[in-house]
C-alpha cells in the first residue's frame, strides 16, 4: 500500500508497513513475520453489517483452509490486536488522501502483535483486496468465497518468497493468458463509458447485467470468467479503480490493476484493456 493513502477501522488509522527493523537491528521481511499464519488463529471479524456478515460465517467455514480460525466481534478485534497469536480477516474502509471520505472497503488479512500498542498502524498486511464501496450494487457477496480463496492462495506465496509477498496482488497478471478459449463476462458497470458499443464485440466475449455475472459465480460456471470493480461513487482527483478478473470455477485471480481515475481514463476497464482480454480470450 502506498503512503498516499490510509485505512481506518472505527476511526482508528492503519497504514501498514512492508518492512520494519527488529530491536537488534535485523531486517524482518514480511516471509520472517508472517512465517507462523498456519499455526495461529485467523480471527474472522464481523462487519456489522447483516448481509456481510452471513456470507462470512457461512464461506469462512467452505473456503478457509490455511490456518484454524474463529469468529469475533469488532470490539474483540480492538482487545486482541495486540497478540501476535492471531492473524485477523476484516473488512476496512480505504481512504485517499484528498478524498472527502472513505470511498472504497478492503478485505484486509494482518497479523496481530505488540507493535500495535503503539497505533492499529503497525500491524504486518499479509495482503489486502478491493472488496466494494460504501452503498455499493452487493455484487462482493457472491465473490466472497473467490476472495477468501486468493487471499489464502497470495498467503501461501508470500510465506514462500518475499519477492511474491511485495509484488502484491498485480502477480496474478501472469495468469492473463490462461482466459484463452474461457467465456469472458464483463459486467456493463465494469466497463469505462468511453467504450462504445462497436467496440464490445468479441466470440468471447460477453456484456452482460450484473446479476448474469453473479449467477455465473453462484452457479461456479466452467469456463468462465467475469470482471469485477471498486472505484469510489464520487471520486477525487487522488481516487483509483480497481479492475479485476476472476474464475466462476476455480476461484482464480486472472487479471488485477489500478489506475488513477481521470477525465481521460474514466472508470472502470478502459478500451484499451478490454481489447487486449478480449484477444487473448479468443
Amino acid at each position: 500500500m502506498g503512503n498516499f493513502w490510509k485505512i481506518t477501522v472505527a476511526g482508528l488509522l492503519l497504514c501498514f508497513g512492508a518492512i520494519t527493523a527488529g530491536a537488534q537491528g535485523k531486517i524482518e521481511t514480511k516471509k520472517y513475520k508472517i512465517r507462523d499464519l498456519q499455526e495461529k488463529i485467523t480471527k474472522v471479524v464481523m462487519t456489522e453489517n447483516v448481509f456481510i456478515d452471513g456470507a462470512l460465517r457461512q464461506d469462512v467455514v467452505e473456503h478457509w483452509h490455511i490456518s484454524p480460525f474463529e469468529i469475533c466481534t469488532l470490539e474483540e478485534f480492538k482487545t486482541l490486536r495486540t497478540d501476535a497469536n492471531y492473524y485477523f480477516l476484516l473488512v476496512v474502509s480505504g481512504q485517499f488522501s484528498g478524498e472527502m471520505e472513505p470511498g472504497i472497503d478492503f478485505l484486509s488479512f494482518v497479523k496481530g502483535g505488540p507493535e500495535a500498542e503503539e497505533g492499529i498502524g503497525e500491524m504486518t498486511e499479509v495482503v489486502s483486496l478491493p472488496f466494494s464501496v460504501p452503498g455499493g450494487n452487493g455484487r462482493e457477496i457472491a465473490l466472497i468465497p473467490s476472495f477468501l480463496e486468493i487471499i489464502q492462495d497470495f498467503a501461501l506465496r508470500a510465506m514462500e518468497r518475499d519477492l511474491e509477498g511485495y509484488q502484491g496482488l498485480s502477480l496474478y497478471n501472469r495468469n492473463l493468458p490462461k482466459i484463452r478459449h474461457k467465456t469472458i463476462l464483463f459486467s456493463e458497470d465494469d466497463l469505462s463509458e468511453r467504450i462504445s458499443p462497436l467496440d464490445k464485440s468479441g466470440t468471447r466475449v460477453r456484456i452482460v447485467e450484473d446479476d448474469e455475472a453473479d449467477d455465473a459465480v453462484l452457479n461456479c460456471t466452467p469456463g468462465t470468467v467475469v470482471s469485477y470493480t471498486v472505484a469510489p461513487k464520487v471520486p477525487s482527483a487522488t481516487s483509483r479503480c480497481y479492475k479485476m478478473l476472476i474464475g466462476t470455477d476455480n476461484h482464480v485471480l486472472y487479471y488485477f490493476k489500478r489506475h488513477r481515475i481521470t477525465g481521460k481514463t474514466g472508470n472502470g476497464f478502459t478500451l484499451q484493456e478490454f481489447k487486449s482480454i478480449s484477444a487473448k480470450a479468443q
